[in-house]
């Protein structure tokens, strides 16, 4: 199995067949966010949030970032992650 990323307490492993990569470095993160030069007025789609780094990064700039998602099996514990931001668009 892949190397794995934690998530509500969770591990759990990228699926090769939906081409996974969890982003875990922050200052990957991070990178990709300022070059990204969002704005507060912004909408964001976020495609494949895996285990919410980015997302969590993102909602911090961004209007709204609604998301979609090939599987399921990383629901739960994503939802935890960001239920307190007004932000997140299920």
């Amino acid at each position: 199995m892949g190397k794995k990323d934690r998530l509500g307490g969770t591990l759990v492993a990228p699926l090769k067949q939906f081409g996974q990569n969890f982003l875990k470095n922050p200052m990957v993160v991070q990178s990709i966010v300022e070059k990204s030069e969002i704005r507060s007025s912004d909408v964001v789609l976020e495609i494949g949030p895996g285990t919410g780094n980015l997302t969590v990064e993102l909602l911090k700039r961004a209007k709204k970032v609604p998301l979609t998602r090939a599987e399921s099996r990383l629901h739960c514990g994503f939802n935890h992650k960001l239920s307190v931001n007004d932000s997140f668009v299920r």
